[in-house]
């Protein structure tokens, strides 16, 4: 049943949820902040739990902000409020990063044991769908710099917004080059790269 979780969780979020009899409110998933609140993560993380959660963020990224009112901090200036967003897009494509690292994860490598020949090609098949995971990742870690960038503004210098503290930490670690992602993703697709050729040679 698990395999399913991620399609139809993809279906539910196309839809409205099921209201009581006596509901008064909207009780559609519309709101970027709607979608973040359903992103979860696991003790132990299966791959459908990981496209589970690639479905919360997608939808996250392309839905619009709720109110500021309905924000998930206290917004006080037009100016917070600018870099609430820039903070929260920026957020949502680390998570994206983090998530298809993990899934590249199940597909990867570690190393090659001289006793890996027969099973050569479902570990060439493997590593290239954690190749591709590896892409995807670095594709969102190249939007999160743009929202970085986007955040390069002398407005938003003596800005903090205590409730999202982890997120202008993030935002730091990385223009500190503390965090860098290419360089994480630089190095395992090289490592993949290594045990695709001794597979070959197997």
């Amino acid at each position: 049943m698990r395999d399913y979780r991620a399609i139809i969780v993809l279906f539910w979020g196309l839809f409205t949820l099921t209201p009581s009899v006596n509901a008064t409110i909207n009780t559609r998933i519309v709101y970027t902040e709607q979608w973040y609140r359903l992103y979860h993560q696991h003790l132990l993380r299966s791959p459908s739990d990981e496209f589970e959660n690639l479905v919360y963020l997608e939808h996250a990224l392309n839905a619009e902000f709720s109110h500021p009112l309905y924000a998930l901090a206290k917004i006080e200036s037009a100016d917070q409020w600018q870099l609430y967003r820039y903070l929260f897009k920026m957020h949502l494509n680390l998570q994206m990063v983090r998530t298809y690292m993990a899934l590249a994860d199940k597909y990867d490598r570690r190393n090659v044991p001289f006793y890996s020949a027969p099973w050569k090609e479902q570990s060439l098949k493997n590593l290239d769908i954690a190749e591709n995971y590896y892409q995807r990742a670095r594709y969102f870690w190249d939007e999160a710099l743009i929202w970085i960038e986007q955040m390069d503004n002398p407005d938003f210098r003596w800005i903090y917004i205590p409730e999202i503290s982890n997120w202008h930490n993030e935002r730091t670690l990385i223009r500190e080059n503390k965090l860098d992602f290419a360089k994480i993703l630089d190095r395992h697709l090289a490592k993949l790269q290594e045990n695709r050729e001794k597979l070959h040679a197997l």
